[in-house]
């Protein structure tokens, strides 16, 4: 199986990194590689800030082809991560999972820590993205093992995606308990977004134990840092989950401002999907009906 993917991987070299078109090409001329290289990257970087998902693709894989071409293998693992973040972001899925898993299961590609725990966290979303919580939890535990092996920056975040794991798994205790883990280390390392992201996921765990007094003070205190951070997607589901336990626990009028704040941030966002699940809860309750 390793040699399968191994193989599959440099494949997807020589020709996921030379798909998708485009004239973003390079001179083959021998001087400043890695300088040519880190503009790409730079490059990449802006494109994809600026959700321009297909050129930061057509950066990246620039970067990783010079890279690749020097050897440079700690900077091509790099590369790879953030092509298959790319590929993620286009849908690609296959692709995406294919070249991290190929790059991780072929032994002679050096890279840091660093890189290995991005590229299992990156596995794991992907996971999650088809719902395989199992799956999901397996690349957490991994990326946490070399972490806690080393040096790292990222437990607090491999903790919250162990979270969301458990959460789609239904198992509600484990996922409060990983959420608590990651707000403690995400507050340790100063990371406030990703502490913001643990709150909410404690805030899921209580609602779906039932415990809506709780959930209702992580998701006011995650409010709090998301408008500190002016995040308005996620100060939209802070909202939508004031709004759900309010209602939960009979407070009909602040379950109503609640998902009009959200409905208004949503329609700001130009975020239709999540307009119309804000005034569908809207409605639903000014008719006195549960959802």
């Amino acid at each position: 199986m390793n040699r399968r993917v191994a193989v599959l991987f440099l494949t997807l070299f020589l020709t996921v990194a030379a798909c998708g078109g485009g004239d973003k090409t390079v001179s083959q001329e021998p001087d400043g590689p890695r300088v040519k290289a880190a503009e790409f990257d730079r490059k990449a970087r802006k494109a994809y800030k600026n959700e321009d998902y297909e050129l930061a693709y057509q950066y990246y894989r620039e970067a990783l082809r010079i890279n690749r071409s020097i050897e440079n293998y700690p900077s091509m693992a790099i590369q790879v991560v953030n092509t298959a973040a790319a590929l993620r972001a286009l849908g690609r899925t296959d692709d995406a999972r294919n070249l991290l898993e190929g790059m991780l299961s072929t032994k002679h590609i050096v890279m840091a820590d660093e890189t290995r725990i991005e590229a299992l966290y990156l596995l794991g979303l992907l996971a999650l993205d088809i719902s395989d919580g199992e799956k999901a939890l397996t690349y957490a535990s991994k990326g946490i093992e070399t972490c806690r092996a080393g040096k790292c920056s990222s437990e607090g975040r491999l903790h919250n995606l162990e979270a969301r794991a458990f959460l789609m798994s239904g198992r509600s205790g484990e996922a409060l308990a990983a959420a608590e883990k990651a707000a403690q280390e995400n507050r340790k390392d100063g990371n406030r977004t990703e502490e913001a992201n643990a709150l909410r996921l404690m805030a899921r765990a209580s609602e779906d134990s039932g415990d809506l007094e709780a959930a209702s003070g992580f998701y006011t205190r995650a409010l709090e840092i998301d408008k500190a951070e002016a995040l308005g997607a996620k100060i939209y589901h802070d909202l939508m989950g004031l709004g759900r336990t309010s209602e939960g626990m009979g407070q009909n009028e602040k379950a109503l401002e609640y998902f009009r704040r959200a409905y208004s941030v949503a329609e700001a966002l130009e975020a239709d999907k999540y307009s119309e699940r804000a005034l569908e809860r809207l409605l639903m309750l000014q008719q006195g009906a549960s959802p």
